[in-house]
């Protein structure tokens, strides 16, 4: 329950940074201003329609549609734009983990 409160409360922020700096880049300082306290499922395997939307410190960006497994185990939950696990994981072991479920998770804290 507190897990879903943090995300949503997360998620509206940085909707509304988004909205207030005109679009992408609002997104992106969004995850960086609340991302030390965010992990998020990340996992390549969660998404469908993937699509590259920036690279930023070296860190490629992406929006998606969670597909049915994504949504099966509740990553829907979370916003459908950031990293890809599996990407993260070779350039900052240290933030990617591995869920209960089995799936990647990423600590965006440790990627700024």
């Amino acid at each position: 329950a507190e897990a879903d409160r943090d995300a949503t409360i997360l998620a509206a922020e940085i909707r509304a940074q988004a909205s207030a700096g005109g679009g992408g880049n609002g997104i992106l300082d969004g995850l960086f201003t609340l991302g030390a306290a965010w992990v998020s499922k990340s996992d390549e395997r969660l998404k469908e329609n993937i699509e590259y939307f920036d690279t930023i410190r070296g860190v490629k960006y992406y929006t998606w549609d969670w597909n049915s497994e994504g949504k099966r185990v509740g990553a829907d939950k979370y916003p459908s734009f950031g990293v890809i696990a599996q990407q993260v994981q070779k350039k900052y072991p240290n933030a990617v983990s591995t869920g209960e479920d089995g799936y990647l998770m990423v600590n965006y804290g440790e990627i700024q």
